[in-house]
């Protein structure tokens, strides 16, 4: 299971780069290099592929958190907690293209307040209130019953 939490944990010392290559090595991966042209070409990281992150944006700290979420390890399941919250509106489109491509034999469990980003990349959500799950359906529900 992976996991991207809406506030970053990241380690502020270490470049995007040397992030990616020490989960990698952490998780057993092989190809270290590999993964990192991958992670910085697919999240466009190449501004701050080398600055510490404390350097570099919070759109980035959080393209990063993601990406080694969906990216590393194949976890079957990810959970992503407002992932796209105060990105730019080209950002938030490129991470919603990311996640439906992620998608695939797995699970992604995302917590949004978006209902367009919830409606682009779910197959089915559900909306809670006060801690209980309120109704669930497909986004096809959603659009018609409201």
């Amino acid at each position: 299971m992976a996991f991207a939490l809406q506030e970053e944990v990241l380690v502020d010392e270490l470049s995007p780069e040397e992030l990616i290559i020490y989960v990698c090595k952490m998780m057993g991966i092989e190809d270290f290099e590999g993964k990192v042209k991958e992670i910085i070409s697919e999240y466009d990281l190449y501004r701050c592929k080398n600055l510490n992150l404390r350097k570099c944006s919070k759109t980035e700290r959080k393209k990063l958190s993601m990406a080694l979420s969906l990216c590393i390890g194949d976890s079957k399941v990810v959970m992503l907690d407002d992932p796209t919250a105060d990105m730019d509106v080209a950002s938030k489109r490129a991470m919603w293209e990311i996640i439906k491509k992620h998608k695939k034999n797995r699970i992604i469990i995302l917590a949004t307040q978006d209902m367009q980003e919830a409606q682009l990349v779910s197959d089915r959500i559900g909306l809670m209130a006060h801690g209980s799950l309120k109704i669930c359906g497909s986004p096809k529900f959603f659009a018609t019953k409201f």
